[in-house]
């Protein structure tokens, strides 16, 4: 990025960032039927997060005497997330076509900072997290190919080791810092919806209203801190991770798809309408960096090669743009990035007895089309290859 200014003087910045992040997970989970008009499921879940990240800046500025000044900057941090959870769910068929289902799940969470250059983090101690949260849902099959549903969930989101370890300088939007002292998000939901299948062709369409506390968004540096290396100015933007008071979210989820028949290929599409308005204490937007429109649409075929089963699905992901308003040194600033779209294919096959193994190669973003999801998130990547084998007991 260049910025020229009167006098023939200019300030050109070249930023470099490597990341790279490792993900370990593992789910044991056993079915049982141990009570009539009773389905229980119990549950172990593991998942060990990595982050190695590298940054790079150098700024060059021309113009002045007696020669062009050059600065440099250099950063690196490594951390780690380890979750584990226990959870179970009962599912309990009841008479006149109703179904009951709760469940809950216990949460604990181990963050840690293992090396950074950052000095103003340097000694951060690891950090602990316990949370419980449950479900409620109850369906109704009693029309004619026709479920219908209502359900009352809570949700526990912790941060990610970008928001709380990295900074990102992509997408011409400034340097966004991450801020360790994030805590999760909860949030208390509630879904209505309903269901139809025949004949191949199946619609479903839900409502939602979701309130959030400590949801994570991003605000501009102030002045320099813990999290903010760097404050904001008039012409180098710098923000970072932080937990609004509050968020109210509600919108639509839409699905259609349609198997024709004796052919193996099944036309879908899903979408989703969105509007979520943060609350600070300041005050509250619906500026809130969330795309108002986003889906999926595509086309699968599932199929024999010499008796071996498959299956191929060409879709295309898209969003439309995403605003975000947050306090600046001299008022309310609004970013904003624009709507993308990426063409995907996936290809796999199942194997053994019962199907026991599986196979899939996904091609992501074939056309390598440029994009950022939000604000909050790093560029999407490129064009992409992705090799995965699943073995189930």
């Amino acid at each position: 990025m260049t910025v020229r200014s009167a006098g023939g003087r200019s300030v050109a910045v070249n930023s470099t960032s490597d990341d790279r992040i490792s993900n370990i997970g593992g789910n044991f989970q056993i079915d049982l039927t141990a009570f009539d008009q009773h389905r229980t499921i119990l549950g172990l879940q593991f998942l060990a997060d990595k982050l190695d990240t590298k940054k790079g800046s150098t700024t060059v500025m021309t113009g002045y005497a007696p020669r062009p000044v050059t600065t440099a900057g250099r950063s690196r941090d490594k951390a780690s997330i380890n979750t584990a959870s226990v959870y179970v769910q009962d599912e309990w068929t009841l008479p006149y076509d109703f179904k009951f289902t709760a469940g809950a799940r216990l949460y604990h969470t181990r963050t840690s900072l293992d090396e950074t250059t950052v000095a103003a983090r340097g000694n951060l101690p690891s950090k602990d997290d316990t949370a419980a949260v449950k479900s409620f849902g109850l369906t109704w099959s009693g029309l004619t190919n026709t479920v219908l549903r209502a359900s009352y969930s809570e949700g526990y989101i912790t941060p990610t080791l970008l928001q709380m370890f990295s900074s990102t300088t992509a997408g011409g939007q400034g340097v966004t810092y991450g801020n360790p002292a994030l805590k999760p998000e909860t949030s208390r939901n509630i879904e209505a919806g309903v269901r139809y299948e025949h004949n191949g062709l199946v619609l479903d369409a839900a409502a939602f209203l979701a309130r959030s506390k400590d949801y994570i968004g991003t605000t501009r540096c102030l002045s320099v801190g813990a999290a903010c290396v760097t404050a904001a100015t008039a012409s180098s933007a710098a923000s970072y991770y932080v937990n609004a008071d509050q968020a109210t979210s509600y919108g639509l989820e839409l699905v259609a798809e349609y198997n024709i028949t004796d052919t193996g290929f099944t036309p879908y599409a899903s979408a989703a309408l969105i509007r979520r308005e943060l609350e600070y204490a300041t005050f509250s937007t619906f500026n809130s960096d969330t795309p108002l429109l986003s889906g999926r649409f595509g086309l699968r075929y599932e199929g024999n090669w010499q008796s071996l089963p498959f299956w191929t699905d060409l879709y295309v992901r898209a969003a439309s743009g995403s605003r975000q308003t947050y306090q600046g040194t001299a008022g309310l600033v609004t970013d904003s990035v624009p709507s993308w779209a990426t063409l995907n294919l996936a290809l796999g096959t199942n194997f053994g007895s019962n199907g026991r193994y599986s196979l899939a190669v996904a091609v992501n973003n074939i056309l390598d089309t440029p994009y950022r999801p939000t604000l909050g998130e790093l560029p999407g990547p490129g064009r992409s290859v992705e090799l995965t084998a699943k073995m189930t007991f």
